[in-house]
């Protein structure tokens, strides 16, 4: 689960995170309509309270149905802490925009390579921009949208997304491979801050500053 910063009373931030648990993969090409499991779903809600102290938040999801599942659980969590939440709906950039082939040559590319030669070869730049968009692109569409949220002051954002999309933060902005650092934990992934002109990112510890 992510952990926050020591923040300041009253400081507005942005999260990107993974889905909660889910459902066992048998078929890759059926990836996307595995579930939250119950377990998920708890630890969504306890999430949710753990976020419930910071003031009004606004929750956006990947169109992928898991992560209106975990969204609609964290703002369970708020509420039940007597906080302040709204799901907002999805946002298409959270899902796959990196994704430019078809998903059938994408899971066949999966299935070839394993889970993470695919990844490995989509961050090297090994994979055609046809199929899978490069890595520092792919990065700094999920940058913007913390970027945009944090020009706002309105409240805080949570956005629920996936493995992929955590994955491309934590090695273009931090060098972090996923052989060493495994896959991102069920609701772990990023926090931004709005510093001056740029944003302070945090993963894992580590602090960047992205004009």
């Amino acid at each position: 689960m992510i952990e926050l910063p020591d923040l300041a009373t009253g400081t507005r931030f942005s999260i990107i995170i993974r889905h909660g648990e889910r459902e066992h993969i048998v078929e890759t090409a059926r990836a996307l309509e595995a579930l939250l499991t119950e377990k998920g779903k708890q630890e969504a809600v306890a999430l949710g309270e753990k976020l419930a102290p910071f003031g009004n938040i606004i929750i956006h999801h990947s169109p992928v149905e898991r992560c209106r599942q975990t969204a609609e659980k964290i703002a369970e969590g708020i509420i039940a802490g007597a906080g302040s939440a709204e799901i907002a709906g999805y946002l298409v950039e959270l899902g796959g925009p990196y994704i430019a082939g078809s998903w059938t040559d994408i899971t066949a590319e999966i299935d070839m390579r394993g889970f993470n030669g695919f990844v490995r070869a989509w961050f090297d730049g090994a994979l055609p921009e046809s199929l899978i968009t490069p890595l520092h692109r792919s990065a700094q569409v999920q940058v913007s949208i913390l970027r945009r949220q944090l020009e706002r002051s309105d409240a805080s954002y949570v956005n629920v997304s996936h493995d992929w999309n955590v994955m491309c933060l934590r090695e273009y902005y931090f060098g972090i491979r996923h052989e060493e650092a495994g896959t991102p934990a069920y609701l772990d992934g990023l926090v931004a801050l709005r510093d001056g002109n740029g944003i302070r990112l945090f993963c894992n510890g580590e602090e960047r500053r992205i004009e």
